[in-house]
């Protein structure tokens, strides 16, 4: 794992030109290494997932780093490269298929993500007016009997 990063990281220090020329590889690289830190995440061991969490800070800095170099070079606003990227035109058939597919798993997994964030929220309520059944219940009220 720690080899496909260093490789994924090495894409970043290239040329603007090269790499232009290795976009469909950056592209697929960064998938995998996306696809494996899902799985992480999931089933790894604690020590795995914070070792793939640092990892995961350090390309979201670079791809912020690189986005800000990409827009700086081409002079063109968020919104506008926004618009470009979401015209088919400007990108080969298989750079397009992989962009809607990234697109799609991105929105699934937010998706399930909002879901998991929302049971757990709906098991703590639960968990906390149980909490206060069982407080209310065991207290003494307050008052004195005259």
């Amino acid at each position: 794992m720690d080899d496909e990063f260093d490789k994924l990281m090495e894409f970043f220090s290239l040329e603007s030109q090269e790499k232009e020329q290795k976009l469909d590889e950056i592209f697929h690289k960064s998938m995998e290494f996306f696809d494996k830190y899902k799985d992480i995440l999931s089933s790894g061991s604690e020590e795995e997932r914070a070792h793939m969490k640092k990892k995961m800070e350090t390309l979201r800095s670079k791809l912020k780093e690189e986005n800000q170099r990409a827009q700086n070079r081409v002079q063109l606003t968020p919104e506008e490269i926004k618009e470009i990227a979401s015209d088919s035109k400007n990108f080969t058939p298989s750079q397009w298929e992989f962009l809607q597919k990234a697109k799609e798993n991105l929105a699934k997994e937010k998706s399930e993500k909002e879901m998991r964030i929302q049971m757990q929220k709906r098991e703590r309520q639960k968990q906390l007016r149980e909490k206060g059944k069982r407080r209310s219940s065991s207290r003494k009220s307050g008052w004195m009997k005259s």
